[in-house]
């Protein structure tokens, strides 16, 4: 099974990428229209290319504040109060158990 993966995946890809590039290719040599579609076509291409420059900051910016959050999350449910209770019974604890010299 695991032979086949690695010989099926490959031959897959580049038959992507040749599907990809052909569809290009077609879509590239197809009639531009009319003026008015022209200057719609130009409007768009600039609002992407905006939007695409800007994107990876903000993109960076989510993650990073989403995964500072489930960090935070993580630590304060399942860290935490085993910690504090260990702190808790640590303190509780009679003075002839603990360590000399501590």
């Amino acid at each position: 099974m695991g032979q086949q993966f690695f010989t099926f995946a490959p031959v897959v890809g580049i038959l992507a990428l040749i599907f990809a590039f052909t569809k290009s290719r077609w879509i590239s040599g197809q009639e531009v229209g009319t003026d008015k579609m022209r200057e719609i076509s130009t409007y768009i291409r600039e609002g992407a290319m905006a939007f695409l420059s800007r994107r990876p900051w903000r993109q960076t910016w989510s993650c990073r504040a989403r995964s500072d959050s489930l960090r935070h999350r993580v630590a304060s449910t399942y860290l935490m109060p085993p910690l504090d209770r260990a702190r808790s019974k640590l303190q509780q604890a009679p003075r002839s158990l603990a360590v000399p010299g501590a």
